[in-house]
């Protein structure tokens, strides 16, 4: 990676049929003891790829846990936390085009903000109640 970092979110994701790694957010030591931002991709079809530089989280963030989305399309970042404030928020990254990524905040959030949340999709065919 670029920047050294941890309790950073870690991920796999495709963008025109190819599969990327993903680090965000964490802690530096070298940034001047800062949460992070920033975000780094890996191209895990290209042997020689190296890290290049992603859109940035909208806050700092450390202790949260990434994953994949259901379309596979970008990420899910749930929790964590931004200074001393635990966040209840949940992010989602998504990219078109040629790794066009951008982040949102979505409605949903956690009742209560957390550090360090265990997160995993359930698939629909798990949640129908009728």
């Amino acid at each position: 990676m670029n920047i050294d970092r941890y309790l950073h979110g870690c991920a796999t994701f495709k963008n025109e049929g190819r599969t990327y790694a993903i680090v965000a957010g964490g802690y530096s030591t070298k940034q001047a003891g800062a949460v992070l931002s920033s975000v780094e991709f890996l191209d895990l079809n290209s042997e020689g790829a190296g890290w290049a530089e992603g859109p940035s989280m909208p806050r700092d963030l450390e202790e949260f846990t990434l994953l994949t989305s259901p379309e596979e399309d970008g990420v899910i970042a749930v929790g964590g936390r931004s200074g001393s404030t635990f966040s209840p928020a949940i992010f989602k990254m998504t990219c078109t085009g040629s790794l066009d990524c951008q982040w949102t905040e979505l409605e949903q959030k956690l009742d209560l903000g957390r550090s360090a949340p265990v997160a995993y999709l359930i698939p629909d065919e798990l949640t129908n109640c009728e």
